[in-house]
């Protein structure tokens, strides 16, 4: 009885004991890019609204984000009892719904994103033929911005060969680099 006793205390002083045990908190990280943006329009103009989306997320026990030349990150950390596919779709619905708040490239982007989704044929290569005849006026009034930015925006995508139109009927040459563009 007495060996019994011993042992236990001995084994009890041996047992490893931490002030602050290591814990994994489910964490999502949220890159972002807006090429020649300084710090401040990024902070502004991206993280921001994102923050505010993302502080509306179930769970959500800490954020943090640091804005620099052309990019930011948003760290979410969330709480140890919630499950981390959940709060990666909750993040997802999130950073849609910053969508009408993001820079205007971005939302032109993720129109035509979703159009192709919605309309278009896969020919290969990168390649999405949108099956509707779509004005200018149609992809502003689903990015909710003003038909000129549209205009100028695609404009540019069309000399950059991202974008090509044909009698009304509009190709995303290479949606890997259009995704880009939409930068998050």
């Amino acid at each position: 009885m007495i060996g019994i006793l011993l042992a236990g205390a001995v084994g009890y002083k041996q047992l490893p004991v931490s002030a602050l045990p290591e814990v994994d908190y489910p964490t999502i990280q949220v890159v972002t890019f807006y090429p020649g943006a300084s710090p401040e329009v990024m902070a502004s103009s991206v993280t921001a609204p994102l923050e505010r989306q993302f502080g509306q997320v179930p769970g959500l026990q800490q954020m943090t984000s640091t804005s620099s030349d052309g990019s930011s990150v948003i760290v979410l950390q969330f709480n140890l009892n919630l499950n981390i596919d959940v709060a990666e779709q909750e993040v997802q619905q999130s950073i849609n719904a910053a969508g009408t708040f993001l820079p205007v490239k971005g939302r032109v982007a993720r129109a035509m994103l979703d159009l192709a989704a919605a309309f278009g044929n896969d020919v290969g290569g990168g390649r999405i033929v949108i099956r509707q005849k779509l004005s200018q006026s149609d992809v502003a009034a689903m990015a909710g911005i003003a038909r000129e930015n549209v205009s100028r925006i695609l404009n540019e995508w069309m000399r950059l060969k991202l974008v090509t139109r044909l009698a009304g009927y509009y190709c995303i040459e290479n949606a890997s680099k259009l995704e880009r563009e939409l930068k998050i």
